[in-house]
């Protein structure tokens, strides 16, 4: 990573770090940013692919196991999910030609919902997940 790019990851850890929903957890915000930092600045395909991989089987993993995830790790999911694909899409040009039944809605609804969610509702919202993620990527390495 170049120094600018370093810096530009420094000040948006900075100007960014709040406690998530007000539970106080900066540090887990502050990872969550930093993440969603590295997926903006790194535009290269190895570094963001190889994130983007990881991520995908953090997804199926929580998905095998959903009764060991706490709502708050489940919402927290969901919500880099929802920020994946945003930037997946912005980078594929299809930001803007989705319809009203976008998985994203569907996303951020289970995210809010998390503490009421079932065991399988859990499963399959991370599962949508990682499947939209999976083609998004699939979509960004036949364009490079």
């Amino acid at each position: 990573m170049t120094t600018a790019s370093q810096a530009r990851l420094s000040l948006a850890m900075r100007s960014l770090a709040r406690p998530a929903y007000g539970s106080g957890k900066m540090l887990d915000n502050l990872h969550h940013f930093a993440y969603v930092a590295r997926i903006r600045i790194w535009k290269g395909a190895s570094s963001s692919m190889f994130l983007t991989t990881n991520f995908i089987a953090e997804l199926i993993r929580a998905a095998n196991e959903p009764n060991k995830l706490t709502a708050h790790e489940i919402s927290r999911l969901l919500d880099r999910s929802i920020d994946t694909i945003r930037d997946m899409r912005e980078q594929s040009c299809t930001a803007g030609s989705h319809s009203a039944k976008d998985v994203l809605i569907g996303l951020r609804v289970a995210s809010e919902r998390a503490r009421d969610l079932s065991a399988e509702e859990i499963r399959d919202a991370l599962v949508d997940a990682a499947d939209v993620i999976r083609t998004l990527k699939i979509v960004l390495d036949g364009d490079n």
